[in-house]
């Protein structure tokens, strides 16, 4: 692979964190299995992988998942396989996590980012006020 295609990579902002919070937001903003994560993730923005990196995409995307939950989001404790670890967003995070999610709406830095990674560009301003998802009630 070239610099020129490693160095367009690289030029990507969208970060997973932000993908997260998102799928969090359209569940209610009630804590969320990662086995919720990953597929509203890959579902919607199946092209995420393709911009920041040239390694697998399907794994890469998992990687910066883990790696966001881990630094943004708080987990329960799990014991059991029936009552998996669910993740909240930490609230020292949720302002920073809200500024960067209203960058990738219309107008927003991020917005062509954001439209070029997604499956369904028309959803884009539902999910980001939290709209579009089935709600947990």
């Amino acid at each position: 692979m070239s610099a020129m295609v490693s160095k367009q990579k690289n030029r990507c902002k969208l970060s997973a964190q932000v993908l997260a919070y998102l799928t969090w937001k359209n569940f209610g903003g009630q804590p969320i299995e990662v086995a919720v994560l990953y597929p509203f993730i890959e579902g919607h923005f199946p092209r995420y992988a393709n911009c920041r990196t040239t390694y697998d995409p399907i794994d890469f995307t998992r990687k910066s998942i883990r790696t966001s939950l881990t630094n943004y989001f708080e987990g329960t404790i799990s014991e059991t396989r029936e009552n998996p670890q669910r993740w909240t967003v930490k609230s020292a995070y949720m302002q920073n996590l809200e500024e960067e999610a209203q960058k990738c709406l219309p107008g927003g830095v991020l917005h062509a980012q954001m439209v070029a990674i997604m499956a369904r560009p028309d959803l884009l301003v539902r999910l980001v006020d939290g709209t579009w998802a089935l709600r947990r009630r």
